[in-house]
């Protein structure tokens, strides 16, 4: 999961940095990115909350130790995070 967080932070980073929008290494400011992306049309979904949601997993596993409260299955999220590496690859 936290691979998985990472991965899609830095392809919205490298789409928003390709179309001047700011992420300043926040992980808010890069899941706003990602929304911004989507609202641009240069996504075809609003990751935003996605990112949002790996964040929050994140900081339950390794600050709470808790377990992740997600809505969806860990593949259902690696495809979403394909489609979205795949997009900062193909330059969208």
């Amino acid at each position: 999961m936290n691979a998985l967080f990472y991965a899609a932070e830095a392809a919205v980073v490298a789409l928003a940095d390709r179309h001047d929008i700011a992420t300043e290494r926040r992980h808010g400011l890069k899941a706003e990115a990602a929304t911004e992306l989507y609202t641009r049309g240069l996504l075809v979904e609003d990751l935003g909350p996605l990112l949002r949601d790996l964040n929050q997993a994140r900081k339950d596993v390794w600050y709470e130790g808790d377990e992740p409260d997600l809505d969806e299955t860990l593949e259902e999220i690696l495809h979403r995070v394909e489609s979205l590496v795949d997009a900062a690859e193909a330059g969208s």
